[in-house]
């Protein structure tokens, strides 16, 4: 789902008084022209001047977003703060289309520091419910702007965080007042989700605290000859995988989860009530759904840090079914064309769907029912911001083979258990044909003497978009 407040109001309203948000703005609608007619081309692909199209749209889109980032450039040097947010927002969304997700990710943790950093000057003496949800000073950086940096930060914490730890720890602190002050029940979904973000949030940057203690980076081995320069290894986002746990985070990891508990009981009321049979498929019980499915995936990568063994993740059997349970509410409410009109959207996905909580379950679940259903549901889902559905459709089914194939009576051992510790994925084609990208695994306890045991695969992948470079 895409929240289009930002972009009807905001950007907009700037298109008239900045030349390079208008020039932008136009750059990506061409772009999304682009991607939808490519699009087209793969659904009927003896049509040639289909194609053609696309790349005219494309190169279009590339001069006027070169004109756009040289107006930038200009304006920028004494720009306020709200204008170089807007920037960094524009430049996320026609990066992500172009599929340079690493560019577009940069472009969003520069903006977010730049938003603590002006956050930390203006929140002194003023109202801690408004500093903690929203912004300080709403004149000057407008709430809804605010709320998609931080909606995009929790993006970030899933892909690759590179942040130092006191980075971390900083914004940890700054919702720590708004958790503390959650009420008992909510009052509405978009109370429900601001909340339930501020918990995420220091959630996710405790995980990302725990990284360095955990050792997780000494399960990667190092790759050899790479596709690309980028590697993404376990120790960089909350899927990663402690080899130990410091005593640090077992004290702190319990109090996390209890933040967890609390928003689910103030959310069950909200939530039962958008169940009700003349709500369903509505936007209430849509946006319920996806709220508890996140919450229960905070809960389990949360609850994971303590971990150091993958059975450990067999008590959350009825978690991982109630997520199927959500994910095909969510799933069915969208038809099969209606996905395919989205390959568009996801320059302007600013929250996590349910791409992340599924790459979770395919990880960490073992029932192979489950895991199988969430490798379908990958496959024909549409990209999502950082997430794309094909990549994880490709890598999630290698780590099942390996772990499969040491199955015992239908049950996967220990050791045969499987974690993902590094994965490098390789530049696009010039002729759109499938990237490539490396992956590693290792089965912590999988050899005779219960050593560790590595896997490394090429695997290729398609991406909708990629038809027009």
């Amino acid at each position: 789902m895409v929240d289009w407040s930002l972009w009807k109001h905001l950007v907009l309203q700037l298109c008239h008084r900045e030349s390079f948000v208008k020039d932008s703005v136009i750059a990506i609608g061409a772009l999304v022209k682009a991607v939808e007619t490519t699009a087209a081309y793969r659904a009927l692909p003896e049509d040639p001047g289909t194609l053609s199209l696309a790349k005219m749209h494309k190169q279009f889109a590339l001069v006027k977003y070169g004109k756009a980032v040289h107006a930038m450039q200009l304006a920028l040097a004494s720009a306020k703060p709200r204008e170089v947010l807007i920037a960094c927002m524009l430049v996320f969304s026609f990066e992500i289309l172009l599929n340079n997700r690493h560019l577009a990710l940069s472009h969003v943790i520069a903006g977010h520091r730049l938003l603590c950093s002006w956050r930390e000057k203006k929140s002194s003496g003023l109202d801690i419910n408004r500093d903690g949800l929203v912004s300080p000073a709403p004149l000057d950086v407008d709430d809804e702007l605010v709320e998609a940096f931080e909606r995009l930060n929790l993006q970030v914490t899933t892909v690759f965080d590179a942040r130092p730890v006191e980075v971390h720890q900083r914004i940890i602190n700054e919702a720590r007042n708004v958790v503390k002050l959650m009420p008992s029940t909510f009052d509405d979904m978009n109370q429900a989700k601001r909340y339930l973000n501020a918990v995420m949030r220091r959630c996710h940057h405790f995980l990302a605290t725990s990284w360095p203690k955990s050792n997780a980076g000494a399960l990667y081995r190092k790759l050899g000859a790479l596709p690309a320069e980028i590697v993404v290894t376990t120790g960089n986002n909350i899927y990663s995988t402690s080899l130990t746990v410091d005593d640090s985070i077992r004290e702190q990891a319990p109090g996390f989860m209890r933040e967890i508990e609390s928003w689910s009981r103030s959310f069950e009321p909200l939530f039962q009530e958008s169940r009700s049979r003349e709500k369903v498929g509505m936007q209430n019980h849509i946006v319920g759904t996806l709220l508890r499915l996140h919450a229960i995936a905070t809960k389990i990568v949360v609850a994971g840090v303590l971990f150091t063994k993958e059975t450990s993740y067999d008590v959350f059997l009825p978690e991982f079914k109630e997520m199927i349970t959500l994910t095909n509410i969510i799933v069915e409410s969208e038809s099969l064309e209606a996905r395919e009109q989205n390959s568009g959207l996801r320059g302007f996905m600013i929250d996590l769907g349910i791409l992340a909580p599924i790459f979770l379950l395919c990880l960490r679940c073992r029932d192979g029912v489950l895991r199988r259903r969430g490798i379908e549901i990958l496959s024909s889902w549409y990209d999502e911001s950082f997430w794309a559905p094909k990549l994880i459709a490709t890598i999630c089914p290698f780590i099942m083979e390996v772990e499969e194939a040491g199955m015992v009576d239908g049950h996967i051992p220990e050791s045969a258990r499987a974690v993902i510790t590094a994965v490098c994925e390789g530049a696009t084609p010039d002729d759109g044909g499938p990237t490539a990208f490396l992956i590693q695994c290792v089965q912590r306890f999988g050899s005779s003497d219960g050593g560790p045991v590595w896997h490394e695969k090429v695997l290729h992948y398609y991406n909708i978009r990629e038809a027009t470079r």
